[in-house]
């Protein structure tokens, strides 16, 4: 009697929009809510105005942010197809073509630089573009560096935080930048060693506080 085998794991089928939402991947656009910190430090939070250029400078960073996700996961496009879960990223299962989601990557990117610009302030515009930047260098390369791929990290975090501030108006003090940078460089390497202990996630599962008491204890 011949045994079963379990049946090949195959992609969720997702139309071309789906698979284009899921590349984006909004969920990691609740990363960007630290853009309100300014607001919610300087106590503009009962201006209407303050409150209307920080949402604007957070619909930016989703999309520039949306924009690097296309670039890296298109930079990774035939190591995801060789991997057990990440060949089922829309990019690399076939579902969203090659060409499309570069060109969603430009548009996203360029409608992010010039809504920053144009809408809020050329500070703004340039925390924008320099996100962008660095992004794209940690795709091609700084992610496989050690000690700089978590530094990178958090700077991406220190820079939602300080142009926050500046579509306000306000002032990210020293010690603002400084705890974000801790807290940042605490959650990436408490990510990383739960990636490297599980062989799961990609994303920072482990809190804080957990990450704090890990760090004292090591």
């Amino acid at each position: 009697m011949e045994s079963a085998t379990a049946p090949e794991p195959k992609a969720p089928d997702r139309s071309p929009l789906r698979a284009a939402l899921k590349t984006a991947r909004p969920t990691e656009w609740v990363k960007n809510v630290l853009v309100f910190a300014g607001l919610l430090f300087s106590g503009q939070v009962d201006s209407a105005w303050a409150v209307g250029q920080a949402t604007l400078t957070f619909a930016c960073f989703c999309a520039i942010s949306s924009a690097g996700y296309f670039i890296n996961d298109l930079n990774d496009v035939e190591l995801d197809r060789q991997h057990p879960k990440k060949r089922f990223r829309p990019i690399a299962a076939g579902q969203l073509k090659i060409g499309t989601a570069w060109v969603i990557s430009v548009c996203l990117a360029l409608g992010a630089i010039a809504a920053a610009f144009a809408l809020v302030n050329w500070k703004v515009g340039l925390f924008v573009i320099g996100y962008g930047i660095i992004q794209v260098a940690y795709s091609f390369g700084l992610k496989q560096v050690v000690i700089i791929d978590v530094m990178t990290l958090a700077t991406l975090f220190i820079f939602r935080v300080m142009a926050g501030a500046e579509a306000v108006d306000a002032h990210a003090s020293e010690w603002l930048i400084l705890c974000t940078g801790m807290l940042a460089c605490n959650s990436v390497l408490a990510a990383l060693n739960a990636r490297h202990s599980t062989g799961r996630g990609q994303h920072v599962e482990v809190s804080l506080f957990d990450s704090g008491l890990a760090m004292l204890d090591n």
